[in-house]
């Protein structure tokens, strides 16, 4: 005997369904908020920084990349995302099979430090790109002007890092008077926490990126509305 479902049984189930579709489905955007700035995480793994005043993106990231042996391996998702507090953590899906971590931290309302480590071997060197903002000037990492402006837009540079005392023929001032540590006229800086040797770029291509030799990568984006403000944070 064939029995017939009630219209509003099967409309309960299509809800049901439905229901069930949106809770598997990820987020446009996993959102981690302080008192002055938004972080938006893609599910790409590209994140913005935003200040909620304004709602002016401060920073676009657009590439997290790891060198891991010969390879240079690239985030293409964010997965097993957690919102705890003032921290996100999320897997990062890497190609050729590799996994990272990378994790948020809002330090304090205009300090938001971001940390990735790979959960696929040890890297040799870990890089972030952002995107480039027409008119945007860049300020620091070198004690000279390199070639001759402040700013370091159009510039692509190494950094030399921590000089081993006794082992460089360079003078002593120049390791002291050099920092991983930029800031712009966009309202932001960042300082990365590492004594290893890397590479900046800045406003090349549509991009500004730095990297750096190192098995894990701490870096913090620092707000404020002025220079003084912004090295303050630093």
């Amino acid at each position: 005997m064939h029995r017939t479902i009630a219209p509003a049984a099967l409309l309960a189930l299509a809800i049901a369904s439905t229901t069930a579709f949106a809770a598997a489905k990820p987020p446009s955007v996993y959102v981690l908020e302080s008192a002055t700035l938004r972080l938006e995480v893609s599910p790409n793994d590209t994140f913005k920084l935003i200040e909620k005043s304004t709602s002016n993106v401060l920073l676009n990231e657009n590439q997290t990349s790891f060198t891991i042996g010969n390879s240079s391996v690239t985030a293409s998702a964010i997965s097993n995302v957690a919102i705890t507090g003032n921290t996100l953590t999320g897997t990062l899906t890497l190609n050729k099979g590799n996994t990272a971590k990378v994790t948020f931290s809002f330090v304090s309302a205009d300090d938001l430090q971001v940390n990735l480590s790979s959960n696929s071997g040890t890297p040799t060197a870990i890089s972030q790109r952002f995107a480039d903002v027409s008119g945007e000037r860049y300020y620091g990492v070198w004690e000279n002007a390199l070639p001759t402006s402040l700013d370091n837009r159009g510039i692509t540079a190494g950094y030399d890092g921590k000089e081993v005392l006794g082992t460089s023929t360079k003078d002593v001032y120049a390791s002291s008077a050099r920092a991983p540590f930029y800031f712009t006229n966009k309202d932001y800086g960042i300082y990365t926490n590492t004594q290893a040797q890397g590479t900046y770029t800045f406003g090349v291509g549509g991009n500004t990126s730095l990297k750096f030799n190192t098995p894990t990568f701490q870096y913090n984006i620092l707000h404020g509305t002025t220079p003084k403000e912004i090295i303050a944070q630093h």
